[in-house]
């Protein structure tokens, strides 16, 4: 160890060992003050929340004493009329309630037997005739003929609220005979009152069950209980006040006790105020930190003083040790900012210079590669699309070539088998057995002739000239026949058509335009075999003419999609296609140097977009 450290440290524990000390004779002052302080407070709280209760107790006192001297309820006493008696006081009860917080309100005969019952949770569930005299306080009216004032516990399942202050009095007629008595009662949530009003949470106990808490989990739901033995002797019995720290659901509390007497002066219960002792934790805590963050700076001073001559020239190349560590794991966002007025100054100026030219060829070197590749991803995509379709070209023209060689080796042979079939056919009754057979032949053989006939189309440009046409009224002149057809193979087909209106004229070969709508609108047609729609649509889109024919038929596959265009390929039964059409129709778009595509999806129908240049 050098000798700098060895002093340094030397100097640290001079320094920290008396603020230590300090620090914990501070801390063991500051807690006895703070439990003092809190054993004061918990008194005058404790006094106040006295003083509440005892202002409960007066509240009945007050309005029981009203309803002794109430004439309107002696004379419904009087009367016996219970329903009567029962409308009057729940007329009285709703403004008790809200003025005073009563939540119970009895009137009984001079036997104790129920005759009104305004307590709020059971307006609807009156029971007259029902005994109240299992209540302490009618039970003493009726023996003493004195007001009474008792903590009183319900039976089990009697009230909502199975707990009540209550306060009972004595009703007299003019002729000072007992005619019945009134019942003030007041719920326990009053603890929520005296918490509200002195700030602290605050127990009810009935001997040593808890009856009414502020304190979630401790309540007498909970069949919480007290079994200390010095508060149950110092409150219970001696009828002390006492103070001392408690746990509950695992909380520390100081808490203060005071016992609860009835009108014979018999302790009945106890009343206790209760402060978390984590605010004490808290200031005690938070003075150690203040301590540790006095000791902690005075510590930085004293090895800032220590090390400050070092600190100068360390600091400086420590940052350039890290910089250089942080370039070559390849960040070049290090920038240093050294300002020593010397040469370390200058060689941080030089490597900063550095890092600023590395950055800016590493971000060309990026940008080059990200362009290069975005140009390479381009080139990938149009190499593939002109690979698609050369091999789509070269496949029609080797089946163009095998087309026509085929075609003209059987056009010959098939017009002589024709042409004698039907004089044959001409030349013989339809009862004749030969007659059918050559019929067969004859129509067979112009069935021939006709797939021929698509062959040579297929396989040699058509010699008809182009010409100026609408291509509106080319399809128009189409669908004449197409709606023939319609109706010949399937009832129910609509045909929707939604022609553009600024379509300009081209120029055409009009034939061939018109065997392509003629051979879609068929294949829609035999898509939708019961009934269905077909929609044909023209617009103008920048320097062409788009065509869209769709249907509302069965749809394709993705499968289907991709062989639809192939010469031969078909998915109808044998006999019903010959699997030209489509590539028919592709044939014929791209001498017009246009574009076919189709979209289709399963159930819901096809729509084939043909997209013409205008000439």
């Amino acid at each position: 160890m050098r000798i700098k450290q060895k002093l340094t440290f030397g100097f640290l524990a001079t320094a920290v060992i008396p603020i230590l000390l300090l620090t914990t004779v501070s801390v063991n002052r500051a807690t006895k003050s703070l439990h003092d302080e809190i054993h004061l407070n918990l008194e005058k709280e404790q006094r106040s929340a006295m003083n509440l209760y005892n202002r409960y107790i007066k509240k009945g006192r007050f309005l029981t004493k009203n309803f002794q001297n109430d004439e309107m309820l002696k004379s419904l006493l009087l009367k016996g009329n219970n329903h009567k008696t029962q409308n009057y006081m729940n007329k009285l009860y709703f403004p008790l309630y809200q003025e005073f917080g009563v939540e119970c309100l009895d009137i009984t005969d001079k036997n104790g037997f129920l005759i009104a019952d305004a307590e709020k949770s059971s307006l609807e569930k009156i029971k007259f005739g029902e005994d109240r005299k299992h209540r302490k306080t009618i039970s003493e009216v009726l023996s003493t003929g004195k007001a009474v004032t008792f903590l009183e516990l319900e039976p089990e399942g009697a009230h909502k609220t199975d707990f009540w202050l209550n306060t009972a009095a004595p009703i007299y007629d003019d002729a000072n005979n007992l005619i019945g008595t009134v019942n003030v009662g007041f719920s326990l949530l009053l603890v929520d009152d005296i918490k509200n009003a002195i700030g602290t949470d605050t127990i009810i106990y009935y001997g040593n069950e808890v009856l009414a808490s502020t304190i979630v989990g401790f309540e007498r739901a909970d069949m919480a209980t007290i079994d200390d033995p010095k508060i149950l002797s110092k409150v219970l019995e001696k009828g002390e006040t006492y103070s001392t720290e408690m746990k509950i659901n695992g909380i520390d509390y100081e808490s203060s006790f005071l016992p609860i007497r009835d009108d014979s002066e018999k302790i009945t219960g106890m009343l206790s105020n209760l402060v978390p002792t984590t605010r004490i934790k808290t200031t005690i805590n938070k003075m150690r930190n203040i301590q540790l963050g006095l000791l902690f700076l005075f510590i930085v001073i004293v090895f800032y003083l220590s090390f400050k001559i070092s600190r100068s020239i360390s600091i400086p190349i420590m940052k350039l040790r890290e910089a250089s560590v942080y370039i070559a794991q390849g960040n070049m966002d290090v920038l240093l900012d050294i300002k020593t007025g010397d040469e370390i100054e200058e060689l941080s100026n030089s490597f900063n210079k550095m890092i600023k030219d590395l950055k800016k060829s590493k971000e060309d070197i990026i940008e080059y590669n990200r362009t290069l590749e975005q140009k390479v991803e381009e080139r990938t995509k149009e190499l593939k699309d002109s690979q698609e379709k050369l091999v789509q070209t070269t496949k029609m023209a080797a089946v163009g070539q095998l087309a026509g060689g085929v075609a003209h080796e059987i056009n010959n042979p098939m017009g002589v088998i024709l042409g004698f079939s039907q004089i044959v056919v001409k030349d013989i009754t339809e009862d004749n057995p030969l007659y059918m057979p050559l019929k067969s032949i004859e129509r067979e053989a112009i069935r021939c002739k006709k797939l021929v006939g698509d062959l040579l189309i297929f396989s040699r440009a058509d010699k008809t000239q182009a010409e100026i046409v609408n291509i509106n009224t080319v399809i128009e002149d189409t669908l004449m026949l197409v709606e023939v057809e319609a109706q010949v193979r399937v009832k129910g087909v609509e045909i929707i058509k939604e022609y553009g209106k600024d379509i300009p004229q081209t120029t055409t070969n009009k034939n061939q335009i018109q065997q392509v709508i003629m051979n879609l609108c068929n294949n829609a047609i035999d898509a939708m075999p019961k009934s269905g729609r077909i929609t044909i649509t023209t617009k103008k889109t920048e320097n062409q003419i788009e065509i869209d024919i769709s249907d509302t038929g069965k749809g394709m596959t993705e499968e289907v999609k991709k062989h639809i265009f192939e010469p031969f390929f078909t998915t109808k039964e044998v006999g019903k296609g010959t699997g030209l059409g489509l590539s028919l129709c592709y044939e014929i778009v791209q001498k017009h140097n246009g574009t076919i595509e189709v979209e289709s999806e399963i159930g819901k129908g096809t729509t084939f977009k043909i997209k013409l240049p205008i000439k």
